[in-house]
């Protein structure tokens, strides 16, 4: 078998940012715990709201005036943000409560959720999870994808397709997806598809052109 590295991890600190920006030698295990609670709240407490990637970024000890900061990327900003900024209060007062400590959420909006590989697995999964048909969901995601102006985009799903008692692979491929090539902006996500028969994993990888200029990482 092949050695496989995810293709975001493998663009880190080349033309691609950190999700989580900070640096903490002696509490760094209990601070990655806590992120991955805060995201698990955030992703299971507004499934409709079509969440993409989430960015933590915490205060340092030396700096002054510096607050912990938390960057969530959605679809649909208003079922964050709530009435007169409602929901955001209620989940900061959470992660207060979680964590101990004061995050200021910043929302950022997803123009476009289709060249959006977090949204697209997730969209995958939700129409794996409601029965509906495997290939006519794969082919017609990969078609919207390109259409929306994607160079390449590969759809993987595998476990119990369509409700086969033996587990199998089902690809669709579009276009070009260099994964060796560092300057190509490739987005990647997986999302676990809780059907009736299982767990069927979604991968998606969306190649979205060449980064010339590596002045400043993409988020």
């Amino acid at each position: 078998m092949g050695q496989k590295v995810n293709p975001e991890g493998y663009r880190v600190g080349i033309i691609k940012n950190w999700k989580s920006r900070w640096f903490n030698e002696k509490n760094y295990q209990t601070l990655v715990i806590e992120e991955r609670h805060i995201e698990d709240y955030i992703r299971n407490s507004y499934k409709d709201a079509g969440i993409g990637k989430i960015f933590f970024e915490r205060k340092g000890h030396q700096r002054k005036g510096e607050i912990n900061k938390l960057k969530i990327h959605v679809v649909k900003p208003a079922f964050i943000i709530g009435q007169k900024g409602k929901e955001i209060k209620i989940i900061q007062a959470k992660l207060k409560k979680i964590t101990g400590k004061e995050f200021k959420i910043e929302i950022i909006e997803i123009i476009e959720p289709n060249l959006d590989a977090y949204i697209v697995a997730q969209q995958i999964g939700f129409q794996l999870a409601k029965r509906m048909h495997y290939k006519r969901v794969i082919k017609k995601t990969a078609m919207n994808t390109m259409n929306r102006g994607a160079y390449g985009v590969k759809i993987r799903i595998a476990g119990r397709v369509g409700g086969a008692e033996m587990a199998r692979v089902e690809w669709e491929k579009r276009g070009r997806t260099p994964l060796s090539t560092l300057r190509a902006n490739i987005e990647y996500h997986y999302y676990p598809a809780k059907t009736t028969y299982g767990i069927v994993g979604v991968k998606v990888w969306i190649y979205k052109g060449d980064v010339r200029s590596h002045k400043e990482l993409i988020d």
